[in-house]
């Protein structure tokens, strides 16, 4: 069989599967900006010196990043070998996703590269209530693996065989409690949850695939009322929606009416990464339910519904679009 190229002459060795032992291959998700870790695979276990990697750009054709376990396509410095030979690459873009092939001198392995198109997913939750975030819908993590939890980029580290974790958040303790399905639990929710989370493949030699990523809002309301119950006396109703981050600007929030009517609410004020609104209602009406709604560019996401009744506070919630977008538990 005569070769055009040496890289024609590879490509269709590794299609008709010569030299390729373990060509069924694995496959790995990363998201846009991460950084993500190809297994190599092969094997044969020798020194990374042996090892080479190719990326499948079109049709037989490979381009070399690795040869004899040195980076030589330095593409930005976003390239490296780990200590197990495996294929680092920092702020991953969609022209990274593909097919990349380990080869070691005797076999060869292939990873898939699959980039997410979404960053992150959006749950909202109650302050006060609990919320259980899920780290990943696909398989368990093979040997030598494990699924971490990260909260605004710091580890979250387990701290007993029960699952318990205790981090300081704004000098405050907060509790997380991680489930044996690598679920992240949070027992009553405060505004200082509010955050990005973050649930990461790790082996031995480090971060493999980001799993999920997750930004957590908290819904908060509390009712002003006044210290003699009176007819005539009107109560304020007060909904503060604190951000993962800084609230995007086609976030707003507004209220409505158990009769499904929208109710006209005071202006929304927006402090560092908190939008509030409040809402005058009268005592004739502590009996019926009024409703604060999130909304995105006009459309509903979230809402919470606020009755008063008799003067005393009673609190529920409602999922009006379910996980990711909103969860209580």
């Amino acid at each position: 069989m005569a070769c055009l190229s040496l890289d024609l002459c590879v490509g269709v060795l590794l299609l008709i599967g010569l030299r390729c032992q373990s060509c069924a291959g694995s496959k790995v998700y990363s998201s846009p900006g991460a950084s993500v870790a190809l297994p190599c695979g092969t094997r044969v276990h020798g020194p990374c010196s042996k090892i080479s990697w190719k990326y499948k750009e079109k049709f037989f054709f490979f381009r070399d990043l690795v040869e004899s376990g040195k980076v030589i396509d330095m593409k930005m410095g976003r390239l490296r070998v780990g200590a197990d030979c495996s294929l680092h690459i920092s702020d991953v873009s969609f022209m990274d996703g593909g097919q990349y092939m380990c080869y070691d001198g005797a076999t060869s392995a292939n990873t898939t590269l699959q980039l997410l198109n979404n960053g992150a997913d959006e749950v909202f939750a109650v302050v006060g209530e609990s919320v259980t975030l899920l780290c990943s819908d696909s398989t368990s993590p093979g040997v030598g693996e494990s699924l971490r939890w990260s909260w605004q980029k710091k580890e979250l580290i387990t701290a007993n065989q029960g699952g318990d974790v205790t981090v300081s958040a704004n000098g405050k303790k907060t509790e997380f409690k991680i489930n044996p399905d690598s679920s992240l639990a949070i027992k009553a929710v405060t505004a200082a949850h509010s955050g990005y989370y973050e649930c990461s493949l790790f082996n031995d030699s480090g971060l493999i695939s980001i799993r999920r990523r997750i930004l957590l809002h908290t819904l908060h309301e509390t009712t002003d009322l006044p210290s003699a119950p009176q007819q005539d006396v009107n109560f304020t109703l007060t909904c503060s929606l604190t951000c993962a981050a800084a609230c995007d600007e086609d976030i707003n929030l507004t209220w409505s009416h158990s009769s499904g009517e929208q109710q006209q609410g005071g202006a929304v004020v927006k402090i560092n990464n908190t939008l509030i609104s409040q809402l005058l209602v009268p005592k004739s009406q502590a009996s019926q339910t009024s409703t604060c709604v999130v909304l995105r560019e006009g459309a509903e996401i979230a809402n919470h519904k606020w009755p008063v009744q008799g003067g005393k506070e009673v609190m529920y919630s409602t999922c009006s679009v379910c996980y990711p977008r909103f969860l209580t538990s």
